[in-house]
């Protein structure tokens, strides 16, 4: 799962730097940057209030981070055929 990245796309594609999201939720931009880069992960409480700001469900967030990897060898063609059709409503959210 490679929820940081996920974090950046969504924030980049809000038009956001890392100080406005980070003044947003109410935290420091090295803590954005660390989670954006990986070397920290968000918990939920601060999931939810990114998700919000990006005007998503955080399930679809954390859905839209994950990778077949992260996914049960039974469940991945479930998953593969899923995924796109999530990254394709986020993508539509994030342009609103």
């Amino acid at each position: 799962m490679h929820l940081g990245a996920t974090i950046k796309k969504f924030r980049l594609k809000k038009g956001l730097t890392q100080q406005e999201l980070a003044e947003h939720i109410g935290t420091r931009i090295n803590y954005i940057s660390d989670i954006e880069t990986g070397k920290r992960n968000p918990g939920n409480k601060l999931v939810d209030q990114i998700a919000e700001m990006f005007g998503v469900n955080p399930i679809f967030l954390k859905f839209d981070a994950m990778e077949e990897e992260d996914i049960k060898r039974e469940e991945r063609q479930l998953f593969n055929s899923v995924k796109p059709l999530i990254s394709d409503y986020l993508d539509g959210a994030m342009t609103k």
